[in-house]
């Protein structure tokens, strides 16, 4: 049983650091802390355990994001740990029968928040870390996995209710799981195009998964002013212990119109010409920007590719090679919507 194998990281497991903590989140504060701008959140539930979900504080640099909610497989309180600490608890509650359906086993220990979402605008983003404690012992076995499932007016997909999942890797198909974000050498009976969006976690000291995904954006075109349901789950796959999570970056629910222009005290940047002409503009801020953290996204939440040349604060990008359109720019921790003409 692999349980056996990591008992042992319980016995030396240490207090969690102060660069992350978890605190426990009511349900009726749960909506303000996800609703960025452009989105009117209702209905918020939440189906799973009081100790798996809560509300995270972080401040370090190595992790993907900074606050934001926890929703895991275990005791969520246990993932502000070094990651010699083995993260496993089993509930033994309900199974999630949309992700049952996706990975072919059967579920444990899932943890679902589900909501009605009102977007101002034709679209909606949302931005997330998936992480588990199954890495890398386990890729290609217990198939953790995660889903963000949309349903509503004009939505046909696969999922009960007719939903379909926005939680999906570059290809526009795949879902995030175990066996879909890895380490191509450790998980070889499973190798995956999407090995560079891995993080090995394995000898940090405040965070307890021992891998877990880059920070990525789900993305999906809807009606401005319809009313969506949303489902966030997570659950664990062939069994109930080795504890997965998502983390979900605070406020980035969000929906956004063409001129506006979100910015945080990290990254204030400004973008001209907007609408964007002959697939060329300039980023420039009032402080240096990292080039690694400029990406773009079309509406369905796709990376888009694109070249760019500068440095210190001000960048030129070029897009046209890509289609005409609406895409979000993101530099730091700052969106804005850019029109392709």
């Amino acid at each position: 049983m692999k349980k056996s194998l990591l008992l042992f990281t319980s016995i030396l497991s240490f207090a969690a650091k102060a660069q992350v903590t978890v605190a426990p989140i009511n349900d009726t504060a749960i909506a303000n802390y996800l609703q960025g701008s452009g989105i009117s959140i209702a209905n918020l539930i939440i189906n799973c355990d009081p100790q798996a979900y809560g509300q995270m504080t972080s401040a370090v640099s190595s992790f993907p994001m900074g606050d934001g909610l926890i929703l895991s497989t275990g005791i969520a309180n246990q993932i502000p740990n070094a990651a010699s600490y083995f993260s496993s608890y089993n509930f033994g509650t309900a199974i999630d029968q949309d992700i049952a359906n996706a990975v072919g086993n059967q579920t444990y220990d899932a943890c679902a928040l589900e909501f009605d979402a009102i977007p101002t605008f034709g679209n909606i983003y949302f931005e997330y870390v998936w992480g588990s404690e199954e890495y890398p012992e386990f890729i290609c076995s217990f198939n953790d996995a995660f889903l963000l499932l949309v349903s509503g007016p004009g939505i046909n997909g696969t999922y009960l209710n007719n939903a379909t999942n926005i939680a999906i890797l570059p290809d526009s198909a795949t879902i995030v799981s175990i066996n879909t974000v890895h380490d191509n050498t450790v998980g070889t009976n499973c190798p995956t195009p999407f090995d560079s969006l891995y993080v090995d976690n394995s000898n940090d000291t405040t965070v307890a998964f021992d891998g877990y995904t880059q920070l990525l954006t789900a993305g999906i075109s809807l009606n401005a002013g319809d009313t969506y349901h949303f489902k966030i789950v997570v659950a664990d796959v062939m069994d109930g212990i080795f504890d997965s999570g998502v983390f979900l970056l605070q406020n980035s629910l969000r929906s956004m119109g063409v001129t506006s222009v979100e910015t945080d005290v990290k990254t204030s940047f400004n973008v001209y010409p907007n609408p964007v002409q002959n697939g060329i503009f300039t980023i420039e801020s009032n402080k240096n920007i990292q080039a690694q953290g400029i990406a773009i996204y079309d509406l369905a939440g796709r990376m888009v590719p694109f070249s760019i040349n500068g440095f210190g604060n001000k960048y030129s990008i070029n897009m046209s090679n890509n289609a005409k359109g609406m895409y979000q720019l993101k530099v730091g921790s700052s969106f804005a919507k850019i029109t392709v003409q």
